[in-house]
């Protein structure tokens, strides 16, 4: 029997990905025999087409790795990955703080956000739109609209007594109403407490529930303007899902911004003072 074996071994390739490859070539020529002989052949031809192939793949590995240590991200074809501006590590691995104001600059409601940590933003979608009118009734009948307080900040807070995030904000709207004006700024602490789901039950207990809100009230010597839910309302009024929450108007009536957790009083203050 009559063999040619021809090895061709091209040089090495980079496709879009940044990657090397090699590319083998066998060619076997000559008439198979069918005699023990040439099954031998055959055989010592299969070893060696394997030796070679194998010492492609580990040529292949060994130049990938040499040529990840020294070729940038982004190769041919290759998307660009942005880097973090320092290596993370213990010490580092929460994201680039967004810059902090600069001396005698108002902070932004981006830059007071960044740093809660009591609270998050909500009702972001609203920002910047007219408030719609609310209308609700304080502990002694009196009906109040937010209209009624056009040129002034209003902050509306939904809150209820059995809160106990909501308790820990009161001493904070206290010292609050007690450093401004109410000329200057309104505190509407709109009550989401009820006497029961049913509102037959809810309606024939609300005296009680009253009442009780007074008692409650009194007790923590909270001295800022107390409200019922009213039993329906626009959105954003319409969608509170979490307590405490709290809505900042403009006086323009515009909505500045949306809470949901317990903020305390510095933030409150920076986000009156905020330019948006």
């Amino acid at each position: 029997m009559g063999l040619f074996l021809r090895l061709q071994h091209a040089p090495p390739t980079v496709d879009t990905a940044g990657h090397f490859g090699y590319h083998v070539s066998i060619q076997m020529k000559g008439k198979v025999m069918p005699d023990k002989k040439g099954i031998n052949e055959w055989r010592i031809v299969l070893a060696v087409m394997a030796v070679v192939l194998a010492a492609a793949i580990v040529g292949a590995m060994v130049s990938n790795w040499g040529h990840a240590e020294k070729t940038p991200e982004g190769g041919a074809g290759a998307p660009s990955i942005p880097r973090p501006e320092a290596p993370l590590s213990p010490e580092n691995t929460s994201p680039p703080a967004i810059s902090a104001p600069q001396p005698g600059q108002k902070p932004t409601l981006a830059q007071i956000a960044a740093r809660a940590r009591t609270w998050e933003p909500h009702f972001v979608e609203y920002i910047g739109k007219p408030a719609p009118e609310f209308r609700a009734r304080d502990l002694d009948g009196k009906t109040h609209k937010l209209s009624d307080y056009r040129g002034r900040d209003v902050l509306i807070i939904f809150w209820a007594m059995w809160c106990a995030p909501c308790r820990e904000e009161i001493p904070y709207l206290i010292k609050l109403r007690q450093d401004r004006p109410e000329d200057k700024l309104a505190m509407l602490a709109v009550s989401t407490d009820r006497i029961s789901d049913d509102p037959i039950i809810n309606n024939s207990m609300q005296a009680q529930l009253i009442q009780k809100l007074k008692d409650f009230v009194a007790a923590r010597k909270m001295n800022y303007t107390i409200l019922l839910m009213p039993p329906s309302g626009e959105r954003p009024y319409s969608r509170i899902s979490s307590l405490p929450s709290a809505i900042f108007v403009s006086p323009d009536g515009t909505i500045k911004m949306g809470t949901t957790g317990y903020v305390p009083l510095q933030d409150i203050e920076a986000i009156l003072a905020a330019e948006r």
